[in-house]
């Protein structure tokens, strides 16, 4: 009985090993480019004044923002860079996110599609409106139907 219960505890371990080398290992992936992204996730590129005034939003949206496969960056005042992924983000990728927000101004939020074009541009983020606009998408409405 004791040997069994040895063994148990031996292969439990094991995984338990297993399983943090591999969530430290996802962590430890670095992000270069949004083109990494391209056809895995579409992606939300939000630039506000302050992160503390969207996470919750983006904290009660979590389980519509998974569903709709949504990779979230926000970029604050301070120039700090937020996701919702768990990879370590790169300075290339700061720089490229913050290129494509500077285009459109100071308080901006970008959806970007499978594809990696622009699909809608707000002034003032409103998740319900983008999730109303990616059902719309012709992709998501196969998603939807499976």
């Amino acid at each position: 009985m004791l040997k069994r219960l040895l063994n148990i505890l031996i292969i439990t371990m094991g995984l338990l090993i297993n399983s943090n080398q591999l969530m430290a290992e996802k962590m430890t992936k670095e992000l270069h480019s949004l083109e990494e992204l391209l056809w895995q996730n579409r992606l939300l590129l939000i630039r506000v004044t302050s992160f503390d005034s969207l996470k919750a939003d983006l904290q009660s949206q979590t389980e519509a923002i998974d569903d709709r496969r949504i990779a979230w960056f926000v970029v604050d005042s301070k120039q700090l860079l937020r996701t919702n992924l768990s990879v370590k983000l790169t300075s290339t990728l700061q720089k490229e996110i913050s290129g494509i927000l500077n285009s459109y101004g100071d308080s901006v939020a970008l959806l970007i599609g499978y594809d990696g074009e622009i699909k809608a541009v707000q002034g003032k983020l409103n998740l319900v409106d983008f999730f109303d606009a990616i059902d719309e998408m012709p992709i998501r409405k196969m998603e939807m139907a499976r």
